[in-house]
């Protein structure tokens, strides 16, 4: 495998990625069409809300750190009539959702109307959960942190 080009947000710069790297970063899910031949690559992602324009900034992070991966499986499978697309499931903090996004996802996946609800309501059920055990774990954190300034075991 050749080395990938990618761009690290983090840092604002762009530098060559081995595949080593790229196998480490792995998304949330994938979702396999197996009619029409498509991965779609899903990232699950929790963004602060306060910023309007949240879902759209976060959509460009997590596309760019995920651009190395998904392009090597796009080089892998293409030749055999495989497509890759990504995509990024955003709920803010604060649990807004940006709907249309969501909808036009969904669309891509084929689901079927009747059961669109019931998928759109898993997701964001799974995105919630997460966010509550992200919580968790910080205040956990926190606590014992308190406690070794306390001289705490």
């Amino acid at each position: 495998m050749q080395d990938q080009l990618f761009y690290d947000p983090k840092r604002s710069e762009w530098r060559t990625l081995t595949w080593t790297e790229v196998a480490e970063m792995r998304p949330d899910e994938l979702a396999i069409n197996v009619r029409d031949k498509i991965i779609f690559v899903n990232e699950m992602t929790r963004a602060w809300d306060s910023d309007p324009t949240y879902a759209a900034k976060k959509d460009s992070f997590k596309s760019a750190c995920y651009a190395p991966w998904v392009g090597h499986l796009h080089l892998a499978l293409f030749r055999h009539g495989w497509q890759i697309q990504q995509l990024n499931f955003t709920v803010g903090a604060r649990s807004s959702i940006p709907e249309s996004e969501w909808h036009h996802h969904l669309d891509l996946y084929d689901v079927h109307p009747g059961k669109r609800d019931g998928l759109f309501q898993d997701l964001v059920g799974i995105l919630l959960q997460g966010g509550v055990e992200v919580c968790q774990v910080y205040k956990t954190h926190q606590q014992e942190r308190h406690a070794q300034a306390r001289g705490q075991p």
